[in-house]
């Protein structure tokens, strides 16, 4: 295993067996990854990577990429077919060179199908690494075409702002649960309002932090620097998104009385994936997470 991996990917049972297949001569062509956190995906491909070419992959003259880029978003079939270009080509150094795509789900019809063929039958010496975060929005023929591997790592992280706004968000549920809101639902609206405008704050806050600690390829221009770092936006929300879950499925049972709140906690974390798919769909993140708190507010003084 890399010495380069973060804690959380340490003692990784998938990395593991990874690491010691490519010892072996036995790694797959095509390796799709998929996770909530975006940086633990780059940093396992990384460090496979790095194995694989025997140094720093990131600055390697055989490792390529391709991400999206421009406002929406995309991975065109320009920059697919540029790519495939240079898997076709021979090593500068050794005989391995590694392509990786990132965000495949951003890849439409015309990219994926100039990809399939070299996906299915890259050149001899070629490791293809794909790194998704919704794997289930990657298109079957993409996705038919590699071994997947989760990279759980961890979905939480850290923060003592994130910390301090989960803390708030479930003595509100608890509030709303135990029915201290019923005569001042005014309180409890309002302070949907101050989680919005928190989570929003953290949100970029943490995003700009990790940027910051960025490695970017100089070669990267300003298309796919800002999509890079908008994907590393979407990355900290959903880690941010697991977390608000993680809280909901704590608040099932009230430990205190002993009652169990199935559903309130079902339909509220339906509602969570709904606001996800939303957000995927580039809705406001104010005025979806806004919708979903308004719902848990209906949910959770329901009961009686």
């Amino acid at each position: 295993m890399s010495a380069d991996l973060p804690e959380s990917l340490a003692s990784s049972r998938t990395l593991q067996t990874l690491f010691a297949a490519e010892a072996e001569g036995r790694l797959p062509h095509a390796l799709l990854f998929s996770g909530e956190s975006s940086s633990n995906l780059e940093a396992a491909m990384v460090a496979l990577a790095g194995k694989i070419l025997g140094g720093n992959a990131v600055s390697h003259p055989d490792f390529h990429y391709i991400r999206p880029e421009n406002k929406m978003r995309r991975i065109s079939i320009e920059n697919t077919l540029q790519l495939v270009r240079k898997i076709q080509q021979s090593p500068l150094i050794g005989e391995r060179k590694i392509a990786c795509v990132y965000e495949p789900e951003r890849m439409g019809r015309d990219a994926a199908n100039a990809f399939l063929k070299t996906l299915e039958e890259p050149p001899a010496g070629t490791t293809i690494f794909l790194l998704s975060g919704a794997v289930n929005q990657v298109l079957p023929t993409i996705r038919s075409r590699c071994l997947h591997f989760r990279i759980h790592g961890t979905a939480s992280f850290d923060d003592a702002r994130w910390s301090e706004w989960i803390a708030d968000f479930s003595k509100w549920i608890c509030a709303l649960r135990e029915g201290k809101l019923l005569r001042d639902i005014g309180t409890g609206v309002f302070s949907i309002y101050g989680l919005v405008t928190r989570f929003e704050a953290i949100l970029d806050a943490l995003t700009e932090e990790a940027w910051e600690n960025t490695q970017i390829p100089e070669t990267a221009t300003a298309d796919q620097r800002d999509a890079m770092r908008e994907g590393m936006s979407r990355g900290m929300r959903r880690r941010l998104l697991a977390g608000i879950e993680e809280a909901l499925l704590a608040l099932a049972c009230d430990s205190s009385t002993g009652k169990i709140y199935v559903s309130e906690t079902s339909k509220s974390c339906e509602l969570l994936e709904d606001f996800s798919g939303l957000l995927e769909l580039n809705a406001q993140i104010s005025v979806a997470l806004e919708a979903f708190l308004l719902n848990c507010l209906r949910i959770w003084t329901k009961r009686k």
